[in-house]
This record gives C-alpha cells, sequence and structure tokens, in this order.
C-alpha cells in the first residue's frame, strides 16, 4: 500500500514540476495573457493528489507505530498481572516481585524498540515505489534500436514521426491589456503538414500570437 502510494505521490509531484517549468520557460507568455491565476490553478490541482497519498501514508504508519505502543503496554499489563497470580499460585518457588520487576519490562522495551524501525520501512517502502519509475527511464533509454551515436549527431533525422496538421476554427482573441483592441475574430484556416503557410496582416494583428 505504501509504495503505491509513494508512486502515486511522485507522479503527482512529476506532473506539478512539469506545469511548472513550462511556467517559468514561458513566463512572458503567461503575463501577457494574465494566465498567472490560471496557472496556479493547474499546479495546485496537480498537487491535490500528492496531498492525499502523504496523508494515506502517513495514517498506515502512524496506525503501525500505535499497534507496536500498544502492544509495548499489553505486555507491561500481562506480564505484572499473569506474574502476580503465578506468585500466588506456587508459594514454593524461589520468585519474587524483582524478578518480575526485571522480566517484564526487558520484554516490553524490546517491543517498543522494534517502532524506532517505523522510519526506516517508511523511506524503504518510498524507495521502492521510486525504483520502479527510475528503472523504467532506464530500460527506455537502453533501446538497442537507437545507438548513443545517433542520439548526438545533429545530422540524423528525428526518431519521431510527428506529423499533422494545424486547424484554426473560428478563433477570437483579445489581450488583457488591450481588451479594446480585438487581435483575432473568427479566425478559421487549416495549417497543411509540409506545406509554408504565410500570415500577412499589420502590425498588431496577431501574427506572433499564432506562431
Amino acid at each position: 500500500v505504501t509504495s503505491n502510494e509513494a508512486m502515486n505521490e511522485l507522479r503527482a509531484y512529476a506532473k506539478a514540476g512539469q506545469i511548472a517549468q513550462e511556467v517559468f520557460s514561458s513566463l512572458r507568455t503567461v503575463l501577457s495573457f494574465n494566465g498567472s491565476k490560471y496557472e496556479q490553478k493547474r499546479y495546485e490541482r496537480e498537487l491535490y493528489p500528492a496531498r492525499w497519498s502523504s496523508i494515506r501514508q502517513g495514517a498506515v504508519f502512524g496506525i503501525f507505530t500505535g499497534w507496536l505502543s500498544l502492544t509495548a503496554y499489553l505486555a507491561y499489563a500481562v506480564g505484572f498481572i499473569s506474574g502476580s497470580f503465578f506468585m500466588s499460585s506456587n508459594d514454593r518457588l524461589s520468585m519474587n516481585i524483582s524478578n518480575i520487576l526485571i522480566v517484564v519490562p526487558i520484554f516490553a522495551q524490546s517491543v517498543n524498540f522494534s517502532s524506532f524501525l517505523v522510519p526506516f520501512f517508511q523511506s524503504f517502502s518510498q524507495a521502492r515505489g521510486a525504483a520502479s519509475e527510475v528503472f523504467r527511464l532506464i530500460d527506455e533509454g537502453n533501446d538497442t534500436s537507437i545507438s548513443e551515436i545517433d542520439l548526438w549527431n545533429k545530422e540524423t533525422e528525428s526518431i519521431y514521426d510527428i506529423d499533422g496538421d494545424i486547424e484554426f476554427d473560428n478563433v477570437n482573441f483579445i489581450y488583457p491589456s488591450r481588451e479594446a483592441t480585438p487581435v483575432l475574430r473568427n479566425l478559421s484556416f487549416i495549417a497543411r503538414a509540409g506545406q509554408t503557410t504565410a500570415l500577412v496582416g499589420s502590425s498588431g494583428c496577431g501574427r506572433s500570437f499564432q506562431k
């Protein structure tokens, strides 16, 4: 359970980090479109699953730690009660209260000391959850069909075949700082793959925005 929650937490942080990278790499564009609040909400929305994953992990380890503490105190109670009954029913044995005061705390403390291992189990489960993603990246990088020389050679064609048309369908746009001056009004056209599409217009007509 904790390993799965650790994986979900790491994936949520990865998505949130990707959004932060996109925003900071295009900060001027985000500010010009007045999209800071929108990007902030996107970032918070991706962090929301990580919060619940952390809560579930904490609940599991909290229950485990509480169970160990409960076991230690139960060992105290059961040890002292059973020892008292044992002494009262066996008068011939050479046993006194000091024996109980030594044996019972030693057993209870040995159980209680195991609770100190909980943080290590938590770190181990998080590392186990992260390891699957790390090994997946390593396996993707070890694709035998792609050599390292080809990856670093600028003359090598892209290994990804991305081909498609771009369609604008009744696009309208206004800069937040210039609401009285519309940039695009019901713009519709198709930029075909492999063809050059020229955008002609006066200054401020939205050519750079479409790029």
